[in-house]
């Protein structure tokens, strides 16, 4: 992927992973207004987009 801002990104790609879903793997409340909470949600959402986009070159 080439470089982009977190916004644009999670905008793009926020439909691979719910906040829901992020909180249910992290195991807590994620807070949309802490920047600690947002960084690991979109360390979260890169993951599973790489394993998702990874997963789709593959088939």
């Amino acid at each position: 992927m080439r470089n982009v801002s977190f916004q644009r990104f999670e905008r793009k790609y926020g439909y691979l992973l719910p906040w829901e879903e992020a909180e249910k793997k992290v195991g807590r409340k994620l807070d949309w207004n802490n920047n600690f909470d947002c960084c690991l949600y979109h360390d979260l959402l890169i993951q599973t987009a790489n394993k998702k986009l990874f997963d789709k070159r593959n088939e």
